[in-house]
């Protein structure tokens, strides 16, 4: 085993500060860390990253933090409605995917999806408060607004929370 493979290995036992302390002690073991991120290192990373973009811990238990953490962020922000709701997100946003993610007007974020011709969004209802969200929109899976409690765990075997899941967790694009 040569000092590359060695370095990979160990690598592996890792987490995301030591892996990047890792990378720093020379261009050689930085180029082949790059070239071979184990999974958990880079699951670390997006949660990290999806964590200081707004998105509480709880709601990456959901979704696949790699994933979410590459789907494409919209760069305006969302007009907000009257009702205080995140409005007019219209199916030109969805250019590049069938999801994308952003922050409202007052810097709430939103996962929003695009299926069968309707545009369903996830969003945090409460500036105050992380842990409630909401969907909105032309709802294609319930005829309510579906309201999202993360501080009640029973949200993980919700119907609508199992095809949001699985719409997001199941791209093929990434």
């Amino acid at each position: 085993m040569n000092n590359n493979n060695i370095i990979i290995y160990i690598s592996k036992f890792l987490n995301f500060n030591e892996y990047r302390n890792l990378s720093l002690i020379n261009c050689n073991i930085r180029k082949e860390l790059t070239l071979n991120i184990p999974l958990h290192i880079k699951s670390e990373f997006a949660i990290i990253e999806l964590i200081k973009f707004g998105y509480p811990l709880l709601l990456l238990y959901i979704f696949d933090p790699i994933k979410l953490y590459q789907i494409p962020i919209y760069p305006k922000k969302i007009y907000r409605g009257f009702t205080d709701y995140i409005d007019y997100i219209d199916s030109d946003y969805f250019i590049k995917s069938t999801i994308i993610r952003g922050k409202d007007e007052v810097n709430r974020p939103f996962i929003s999806f695009y299926y069968n011709n309707k545009i369903t969004t996830l969003f945090q209802r409460y500036t105050d408060n992380n842990m409630r969200w909401v969907t909105g929109g032309e709802n294609n899976f319930s005829n309510r607004v579906f309201v999202l409690d993360l501080n009640n765990l029973n949200y993980l075997n919700d119907p609508i929370i199992i095809i949001l899941s699985n719409l997001l967790n199941n791209l093929n694009y990434l």
